[in-house]
């Protein structure tokens, strides 16, 4: 059985994650697709698109991020308000996930030096490059 929880987490803590996520200092990290290379689409008017990652926690590897301390008061709230313990963890992982354009016509600015390009939430700023 599947438990919806709505608007479960307090707005002081959303607000801290949301911040620290948002923060220049948040590393995310390009990823070519949003799926796993074994999945194929079957419907056409599915298009893969990429999306930049962060992993917090990996069951192999253990904790993976300075991160996990923020995210792990997610856990600890669902546990108190639920009344569960968390047993075992198999991953955390945050998606920034962007429309579907082509990333390559950025690349190839960047490369050409034209411009610096800034991705912010879900707006991408080019600014030119002073050469």
């Amino acid at each position: 059985m599947i438990k919806v929880l709505n608007n479960f987490l307090p707005k002081a803590l959303q607000d801290d994650i949301e911040s620290k996520m948002l923060d220049t200092a948040f590393g995310w990290y390009y990823s070519p697709e949003t799926a796993d290379e074994d999945f194929s689409h079957t419907d056409n008017n599915v298009m893969d698109s990429y999306q930049f990652t962060h992993t917090v926690y990996f069951y192999d590897t253990g904790v993976n991020s300075d991160y996990y301390i923020l995210i792990k008061k997610i856990l600890n709230h669902v546990e108190k308000i639920e009344d569960i313990k968390v047993k075992k963890i198999l991953r955390i992982k945050a998606n920034f996930t962007v429309p579907n354009i082509n990333f390559s016509i950025f690349y190839k600015l960047m490369k050409e030096s034209k411009v610096i390009i800034i991705i912010r939430g879900n707006i991408i700023h080019t600014i030119p490059r002073e050469v």
